[in-house]
């Protein structure tokens, strides 16, 4: 209201300004007129004195009424300032979210001060789901980012779910090289957050030879197995692929049929003399 009665002030003063210019400019043509006559002798003093008292008048009023309108002016200024500031207050006041969903946490209440970096709310995007978990490296290179997967959730034993992988973490999660990934269960489908489930994910591989574990000797980054042969063993590096179980898969360094050492691998060296045990290979 302050703001448009300034407004109305403002263009009432330029209103007037414009009247008042016109009468300077008349009173000060009027002026210089008489003062040539006076100066000519044609007329008297007492009427320049008239003129020039019309003219001071003038310039009074002119110039009240440009401080009358520069006051108008400082006065809108304020005001719209005044207003912007209210209007940024207004809009810091609306929290929007930036996904669409259910709330599930509330932290704070009408007519409470929110804290600065405490959440206001939880927010769950039930429109898609999202199961995380982790992976052995070894399972890592046959993943990718899109891939169909099936899931299983413990509450819905009789159904499973098609999802995709998400997210394939870069970074292991622990010292046990296991890393994180991500899989998007699209849609309605009656899951709710916080199920516990499993996923199935299909993978192709390499064929290779399934041994124990135990056999594999790793050192400085490499993998051996002794293979035996005549009552002696021969160390081999040879290339692992999915381990689980307490199995392992070589994809490369063995042949089908060769026997392995399986118990005291560590303290086995190259061309050392053993002696095969029946249940042992």
């Amino acid at each position: 209201a302050a703001a448009e009665v300034a407004k109305t002030q403002a263009e009432e003063a330029q209103i007037g300004i414009e009247a008042a210019k016109i009468e300077l400019d008349f009173a000060q043509k009027a002026y210089e007129r008489i003062k040539q006559l006076v100066d000519a002798g044609a007329a008297p003093q007492s009427q320049l004195d008239e003129v020039e008292s019309k003219l001071e008048a003038a310039k009074k009023k002119y110039q009240d009424l440009m401080k009358k309108s520069e006051a108008a002016n400082r006065t809108i200024a304020a005001q719209q300032a005044a207003c912007e500031v209210i209007t940024t207050q207004i809009s810091n006041s609306r929290i929007i979210s930036p996904i669409s969903g259910v709330i599930t946490n509330r932290n704070i209440n009408p007519g409470e001060l929110a804290a600065p970096g405490v959440p206001l709310l939880t927010i769950a995007d039930l429109g898609a789901l999202k199961l995380e978990g982790t992976v052995a490296q070894e399972v890592v290179p046959f993943l990718s980012v899109g891939q169909k997967v099936k899931v299983e959730v413990d509450a819905l034993p009789d159904k499973t779910f098609q999802g995709e992988i998400s997210c394939l973490g870069p970074v292991a999660v622990t010292t046990g090289q296991y890393f994180p990934v991500e899989i998007t269960i699209p849609g309605k489908n009656g899951l709710m957050a916080g199920m516990t489930a499993r996923a199935v994910i299909p993978i192709t591989t390499p064929k290779g030879i399934v041994i124990p574990s135990k056999a594999v000797k790793k050192e400085n980054g490499k993998t051996y197995v002794f293979v035996v042969s005549k009552g002696k063993v021969s160390r081999r590096p040879v290339k692992l692929g999915l381990e689980g179980k307490g199995m392992v898969m070589v994809v490369e360094g063995l042949r089908s049929g060769e026997q392995v050492a399986v118990s005291n691998v560590s303290i086995l060296r190259d061309g050392m003399a053993v002696a095969v045990v029946s249940g042992s290979s």
